[in-house]
């Protein structure tokens, strides 16, 4: 819908109001530097708020004393994410007091600021993205079908530094990404199969390939992909939210990652599954890590749901 608008206005380089039903003035166009802007009439108080790289936000004075504010798109790259931002405010804000208008949007926008905040610190390890494909993959897989896209999101707590990469009810899933062939899994820490409940350990299938193709995937288009995919605003800011707890900021780099995802496999971490727990170890020795033979624990692989 939105992406529509402005196209519409493209051309001409004109704003028009979204609609006439719509309690607030909220303007989509292109402003005199051709980038894409949506302007909302929020009253005469004015706010302190910031832009981030991507998104330059401006408050100015109108002739008849309001106060306007602005939101340009400067790095075109995220042209879907502004798109779902300008989405957002225009459908969140269809109930709201009129007088708490400014707030609500100022508010909003300092929640969707992350995602457009370039990342400062190094972009992901190739480990590092293999790895955070491998938990999206399970995330949108397995636990958004079985589970819910709202309790899937909030239930992903690898990005927490959490022992366990999914929470949810009375289970747990730890996830582990390996390539095609390997004979190992590595368990980096005690804790990740550690736990008086039971659990369950899901290995993520990966080869990875040179090649750009419909059976190939990246980390940003994956990461597209499932954002597209989830119907509710609220969830889609939880799960921006812990990409950048995680450190992905968009970046052309990442597309020359790309992998075919092989299988999926999930094993039930019982009493009887071999690990290593906290409880049998000597005192002092407070942190270990260990490999697991794959065709050791075939007896513990689930079938199904």
């Amino acid at each position: 819908m939105v992406k529509a608008k402005f196209e519409n206005e493209k051309k001409t380089r004109t704003f028009r109001r979204i609609d006439d039903e719509h309690q607030l003035d909220i303007f989509l166009g292109y402003n005199e530097e051709g980038k894409p802007t949506m302007i909302i009439i929020v009253g005469e108080k004015e706010v302190t708020i910031e832009s981030s790289r991507s998104i330059e936000v401006k408050l100015f004075k109108r002739d008849d004393s309001r106060l306007s504010i602005s939101f340009s798109l400067l790095d075109i790259s995220m042209e879907a994410i502004f798109y779902k931002f300008c989405e957002d405010i225009i459908e969140s804000s269809r109930s709201i007091n009129k007088l708490n208008a400014l707030n609500y949007i100022v508010g909003r926008w300092n929640s969707w600021r992350l995602m457009f905040k370039k990342n400062a610190n190094e972009l992901l390890n190739e480990n590092q993205i293999s790895g955070l494909l491998g938990e999206l993959i399970f995330l949108k897989e397995y636990m958004i079908p079985k589970y819910g896209e709202s309790v899937a999101i909030k239930s992903w707590m690898g990005p927490e530094k959490s022992h366990k990469d999914f929470e949810v009810e009375d289970t747990w899933y730890e996830i582990k990404t390996i390539r095609s062939g390997a004979l190992t899994i590595k368990i980096s820490s005690v804790e990740q199969l550690d736990s008086e409940s039971l659990g369950h350990l899901n290995v993520v299938i990966l080869e990875k390939t040179n090649e750009k193709c419909r059976e190939s995937v990246s980390l940003n288009n994956y990461i597209n992909g499932l954002q597209e995919m989830l119907d509710e605003f609220e969830n889609e800011l939880i799960f921006r939210n812990k990409l950048g707890q995680v450190g992905y900021c968009y970046d052309e780099e990442y597309d020359k990652y790309n992998y075919r995802f092989i299988e999926n496999k999930r094993y039930a971490v019982n009493e009887n599954f071999p690990r290593i727990e906290k409880e049998n170890l000597p005192n002092a020795i407070v942190k270990a890590s260990y490999d697991i033979l794959i065709n050791e624990i075939q007896e513990y692989i689930e079938m199904g749901d």
